[in-house]
């Protein structure tokens, strides 16, 4: 599929763009409360939230630690800095130690969910607004020190928004399939990765390229020259290649299926 085709505007398209921006008006961006497990970056930037008193990091608890136990976006951040040498590792965690984090945090929970005032969200919405609103230099500080520079693929993996490109209901059945304990574990989540192979179709690759065409527009960022590289490479990438695309389209599942959107919402349906 070529850009022109993924770039094409639609009368659906615009008309969901003008009811995200008016409901962005109405609302007010409240910042969750310190700690929270919707702020995935939290054990990445040891730098206080604007308005917490306290640090959002264990980072900055344990010097240059990282908790990859955390989520699994920790633990996917976690492999990428185990497969670095010590210098290169330490080039990393002293970036991210350095960088002056701000918000607010408006996409989190693995790209699944938003804050954005008090008003709760339809599916729908939610699915409209995580494809509306662009990536932030948060999200991509974590690449400025070299992350991911040497597999770009892992980094655009974790920016695409998994609700995006699967369903709510096949994310609840992948949960059901392969139900969660009470922390996050690699082994569910490579589970729930092999299983989504076998679900990939078409129009998850169409909506999955469509996602790589908008974050590659965003691109370069001022003052992140190697992260914008880095997730540059990796758009290009999944635009290409067949099997890489198919790679990211399935760890999007297991993202999602990993979720505390999904897994509040299988809870409360008492599945």
């Amino acid at each position: 599929m070529s850009t022109a085709t993924l770039e094409r505007p639609s009368q659906t398209g615009t008309r969901m763009r003008h009811l995200v921006s008016a409901r962005l008006r109405t609302l007010r961006t409240v910042e969750p409360p310190c700690g929270e497990l919707f702020d995935d970056l939290a054990t990445v930037f040891p730098s206080r939230r604007l308005g917490c008193s306290a640090s959002t990091s264990l980072a900055r608890r344990r010097g240059f630690g990282f908790d990859a136990r955390a989520s699994a976006t920790a633990s996917l951040i976690g492999a990428g800095l185990q497969s670095l040498d010590a210098e290169r590792r330490r080039i990393v965690l002293e970036g991210w130690h350095a960088y002056r984090d701000h918000g607010p945090r408006l996409v989190g929970d693995s790209g699944c969910d938003i804050r954005l005032g008090r008003a709760g969200f339809d599916g729908a919405e939610r699915v409209a607004l995580l494809a509306w609103l662009p990536l932030t230099d948060r999200e991509l500080a974590v690449y400025e020190g070299g992350l991911f520079e040497d597999a770009p693929a892992h980094a655009v993996a974790l920016l695409v928004r998994p609700p995006t490109i699967w369903s709510l209901a096949e994310a609840v059945a992948a949960e059901e399939q392969f139900p969660r304990g009470r922390r996050f574990t690699p082994r569910r989540f490579a589970a729930i990765e092999r299983h989504a192979y076998g679900r990939i179709r078409a129009d998850h690759l169409t909506r999955l390229r469509w996602a790589m065409t908008r974050i590659a527009a965003q691109l370069p960022t001022a003052g992140l020259p190697v992260a914008s590289a880095t997730v540059a490479a990796g758009c290009a990438l999944v635009a290409e290649d067949d099997s890489r695309a198919r790679a990211v389209a399935a760890r999007q599942l297991a993202r999602y299926a990993s979720s505390a959107l999904v897994g509040a919402y299988t809870r409360k349906s008492g599945r």
